[in-house]
């Protein structure tokens, strides 16, 4: 109310003829209007109530004098307010809308967290740790038409990396090394190794075939087996190669003593005198074994193996390696002895 009007009001007070007094007795109250104010007559005892509405430059006034904007009205959280009015600032995990607004000074995604928490792999905990993203979270692009991808541990990479990866070619694994579908850490492509789902290049089981008369005996060692020809220790799993029954030498699975030979199970054995001589039944054989039409070291009746191999009569051989056999399947070809692929 402006001036004017409250000396309109007060004239109006003083010259109703009232006094300023009003009897005990007396309990109605008029009220005239003049000119749009409002007097309260039974007020004119001599204090005034001023109903004026503040101009709308002055500040605005709440209950009891209080700024009704002395909060940060939710953008900071919704929290309390410091004594200069300013917004309290927020604990970890608390929601935010500026770094101000956080006790760390970080304001990450709409939350208080403990640090910037700004790398491509990394997320605000509801607890304000900055923690790494889920594994498999898209980052990127790591070609034209490949996404990165979050690796569980907070780096974004690029999925060919990804050991263990299914490939079909070199091209799709980034270090350029496809072996057995995955993606693996190396070339891999020796003898009697593969890589594994883990993209780890292990030795292939003991025993595989890994060519003619010859098994795995470890990572890269493809080697003659047991009764085989060699030529020396290194030809042979066992590391040995001894005399031979029927002449040359054969892997053995241990040296032989002085008077004994390896036979072609990698046994040293006593030599019988008739091994290697013609005969048409066993019974014709010291040992009574007569196969191929001559008296041999083992039983060797089994598919890829002779015991009449010139210059190595009496002992039970290989086929050579691509032979064909009757008694391997339709197609099938002798891969040593007992053996057919």
């Amino acid at each position: 109310m402006n001036t004017t009007r409250r000396a309109q009001a007060s004239a109006l007070c003083s010259s109703s003829g009232m006094p300023h007094s009003w009897p005990p007795w007396r309990a109605a109250v008029s009220m005239v209007a003049l000119s749009g104010l409002l007097c309260f007559v039974g007020a004119c005892n001599g204090k005034r109530h001023s109903f004026a509405q503040p101009d709308d430059d002055s500040p605005s006034q709440g209950i009891d004098g209080l700024n009704p904007a002395a909060t940060d009205g939710g953008a900071n959280g919704g929290g309390t307010t410091q004594g200069n009015g300013e917004p309290a600032p927020r604990q970890l995990g608390s929601a935010c809308a500026a770094n101000a607004g956080c006790n760390s000074g970080f304001c990450a995604a709409g939350r208080c967290c403990e640090s910037a928490c700004e790398g491509l792999c990394e997320a605000c905990s509801e607890t304000g740790l900055c923690n790494s993203a889920a594994e498999g979270l898209t980052c990127g692009d790591a070609a034209e038409g490949i996404e990165s991808l979050c690796d569980g541990e907070g780096r974004c990479v690029d999925p060919r990396a990804l050991l263990g990866a299914a490939c079909q070619s070199d091209r799709d694994c980034q270090d350029r090394a496809c072996v057995d579908g995955v993606c693996c850490a190396e070339a891999c492509d020796g003898d009697c190794e593969a890589c594994n789902g883990s993209g780890r290049c292990v030795a292939d089981p003991l025993t595989s075939g890994c060519g003619d008369a010859r098994q795995c005996f470890g990572r890269g060692l493809c080697q003659q087996t047991l009764g085989s020809t060699c030529t020396t220790g290194d030809d042979c799993g066992s590391g040995t190669c001894e005399l031979a029954v029927g002449g040359g030498s054969a892997c053995c699975a241990a040296p032989c003593a002085n008077g004994t030979l390896c036979n072609s199970d990698g046994e040293c054995v006593s030599p019988d005198i008739d091994l290697g001589t013609a005969c048409a039944t066993g019974s014709e054989c010291i040992g009574g074994r007569c196969f191929d039409g001559r008296c041999c070291d083992v039983a060797c009746g089994a598919a890829c193996e002779r015991c009449n191999a010139p210059g190595q009569e009496g002992r039970c051989v290989a086929e050579p390696g691509g032979q064909q056999d009757p008694a391997c399947a339709l197609g099938l070809e002798c891969a040593g002895r007992d053996q057919c692929k």
